[in-house]
């Protein structure tokens, strides 16, 4: 599982210009441990970081070229509520699977142009 985890979060920071700092923000861990876990130095990586990665990478797949491409666009449209949300942000949904699905529908039914 180490191995898997740390290369499917090297490719995505990769493919996405993200830094250590910004995935950790995302992953909900610390900037250390993004790179712990990428230089393989983690026993036994917590499953909860594996699922969080791949609810990332399933938002980073649709949420539009505009703020993908923009680790910092992307960032400021997660910390800001949002009235399709009801007032929620973007960022607060990423950590359960229920929230996340009301996250991908929202996203899904907005034009990336919409989003602020």
């Amino acid at each position: 599982m180490l191995e898997v985890l740390a290369k499917k979060i090297s490719k995505l920071r990769g493919e996405e210009g993200l830094s250590q700092q910004q995935m950790s923000y995302l992953l909900r861990i610390s900037r250390n441990t993004v790179s712990r876990l990428e230089r393989r130095k983690i026993n036994n990586p917590n499953k909860e970081i594996f699922e969080r990665l791949n609810r990332v990478e399933e938002l980073l797949n649709i949420i539009g070229y505009t703020l993908r491409k923009d680790p910092k666009k992307l960032i400021k449209f997660l910390q800001t509520p949002q009235d399709g949300l009801r007032g929620y942000k973007p960022y607060d949904l990423l950590n359960n699977a229920f929230s996340f699905e009301v996250l991908l529908d929202f996203i899904k039914g907005s034009k990336s142009g919409e989003m602020s």
